[in-house]
Formats: structure tokens, C-alpha cells, sequence
């Protein structure tokens, strides 16, 4: 009788030990998210795939493998691992947006609008919801609506960088060019070195024909960026439509340099060199612009370089 009572507590103990050993589904999704914080993707699959096998109604599991898959540029898995965890948590905003995010990775945005406004049906403060929309408006061509989203984002979050850029970009198309200023001005304020920002306010400036003062903002990036290309471009053009050849032909040279292959930079150097008076080397010039294939090059070589 000792001896069974022995058998059985030794296996209690055993069972407890076991119990104590095993990990939780849980556990397993946890130890997913940290290996993925810290770039170890096959970790944290193996941990995200043992969680499921655990539990496979677990919708945690689901999700975080869903957010693997999309870093992994793996969409249709992403996609399958989101779907999934709708059937779970029908009402949670994140969800239909990572749905809406995945679509539009695959080049759905039609299917990609409608889940990122579903989105927003159940939380209407999503920020980032209403940022992807305005983006996916604004590619489609559709700024108005594009418009509406980054108002609804800015009104909720009047210092955000990226949305006030993107309004501005919106508002630059759509020809309203002090509103695009004055957005673009105020994302400079909060992020005074961002390039394609300062570069964007200085085109918005050019389009109003306030050529030094757009020229001042490419200076700017220059000074930062000697080397940045669109800088030198646009620069090179404010001036010479402000008629400083000598000036343009300094820009589109380095240009040039920076990029030898930009037929737009050639061209733009040799149409300085024309109204500065050195034909010979326009000509020259003109003629590397039609090489790389500048589709109004030929056009000037028969006017000028005949």
C-alpha cells in the first residue's frame, strides 16, 4: 500500500513537473514578438507556427504571423493569417486595417479602401487609417478625397510631419498654392532638415513664380546635400528663370556630374549654355541630351545647331 501511494505521488510530482514545463500558446506568441523586434523572422515563425498548432482557434497567433508575413513581403500568407483572425475579432479596427495594408501591397486598392474604411467604422480615430487613404486617393489620381482623409488626420493630430507634407502635396496639385505653403512651411518648422520637404515648399514657390525665394529653399537643401540632385535641378531652373544663365549652367553641370545619365540635366545645361551665349558647347551638349534618349533634343539641334 506504501508502495502504491509512493507510485502515485512520484507521478503527481511528474505531472505537476510536466504541467510546470509546457508552454502556453501565449507564451509562444510572446516569445514571437521579440524575436521579431529583434530580426530573428525564423524564430519567430517557429514560435508564432507553435502557438497556432497549440491553439489553433488563438487569434493572437494568427495576427502576429499575418504582421511577419507582411515584413517578409509574403502578402497572400498575410493576407490568409488576417482573414483568419477576423473570424475572431470582427471588431477590432487593427485587423481590417492590416487587411486594408495587404491589399494594397498586392495592388487592390480597391479592396484596400474598403477594409482601411472599415477601419475607421470601428474606430474613426485611427489615425493611420485615414493616412493610408489619403496616400492610396492620392495615387488613384482622386486629391479631393485624398483631401478629405488628411484633414480628418490633421484634425486629430495638427504636428503630424508626414500628413501635413502629404496635405501639401495634395493642395500643390490641386493648384492651391498658399494652403500647400503654408503646410508644407509648418512640417519644415517640426522637421527642419527633411530634404523632400524643404525641396517640395521650394516647387510650390517656383509654380507662385517666386523664383529667389524658391531658390533659397533648394540652397538650403544644398547645404545640407551638396550632392542632392533634385536640388541642383530645380535650382538650376529657378534661376534660369530668373535669367542668371551663369548661375543655371553652375547647377546643371554638377548635375551632370552627380548623374550622368539624366537627359533632363543635359539638356537643361545646354539650353543655359544657349542664352549665355556659348552655342558650341550647347550644341555639344544638346547632343548628349538626345543621346539618352531627351525626346526635345533633336528639336533644339535643328534650330540652333544646324
Amino acid at each position: 500500500m506504501a508502495l502504491i501511494r509512493s507510485i502515485i505521488l512520484c507521478l503527481l510530482l511528474l505531472a505537476t513537473f510536466l504541467v510546470r514545463g509546457q508552454r502556453y500558446p501565449e507564451e509562444h506568441v510572446k516569445s514571437g514578438i521579440l524575436a521579431a523586434r529583434l530580426g530573428d523572422t525564423d524564430k519567430a515563425l517557429e514560435h508564432f507556427n507553435q502557438a497556432i498548432i497549440m491553439d489553433p482557434k488563438l487569434p493572437e497567433g494568427y495576427f502576429n504571423r499575418g504582421l511577419l508575413f507582411l515584413q517578409l513581403k509574403e502578402y497572400n500568407k498575410a493576407l490568409d493569417d488576417f482573414t483568419r483572425t477576423l473570424r475572431y475579432r470582427p471588431s477590432r479596427a487593427e485587423v481590417h486595417y492590416q487587411i486594408g495594408i495587404t491589399y494594397y501591397q498586392l495592388n487592390q486598392p480597391d479592396e484596400a479602401i474598403r477594409y482601411l474604411n472599415q477601419a475607421l467604422d470601428r474606430d474613426s480615430t485611427f489615425i493611420d487609417a485615414h493616412f493610408d487613404l489619403g496616400l492610396i486617393f492620392t495615387e488613384s489620381g482622386k486629391p479631393l478625397e485624398a483631401l478629405v482623409h488628411f484633414n480628418k488626420l490633421l484634425g486629430s493630430k495638427p504636428e503630424y510631419v508626414q500628413g501635413l507634407y502629404q496635405r501639401g502635396l495634395v493642395l500643390a496639385a490641386l493648384q492651391r498654392y498658399l494652403e500647400a505653403l503654408r503646410d508644407l512651411t509648418q512640417a519644415m518648422e517640426l522637421r527642419p532638415n527633411d530634404p523632400d520637404i524643404i525641396i517640395t515648399r521650394g516647387t510650390v514657390k517656383a509654380s507662385m513664380l517666386l523664383f529667389r525665394s524658391a531658390r533659397e529653399d533648394f540652397s538650403t537643401v544644398l547645404k545640407l546635400d551638396p550632392g542632392n540632385s533634385d536640388a541642383l535641378m530645380n535650382r538650376g531652373l529657378a534661376s534660369f528663370n530668373l535669367r542668371e544663365y551663369n548661375e543655371a549652367v553652375k547647377d546643371y553641370e554638377t548635375a551632370t556630374r552627380v548623374q550622368p545619365q539624366n537627359a533632363e540635366a543635359w539638356l537643361g545645361l545646354a539650353l543655359s549654355q544657349l542664352n549665355d551665349g556659348h552655342t558650341s558647347e550647347a550644341c555639344i551638349n544638346l547632343k548628349k541630351a538626345k543621346a539618352l534618349g531627351h525626346p526635345r533634343a533633336s528639336e533644339f539641334i535643328e534650330n540652333f545647331c544646324q
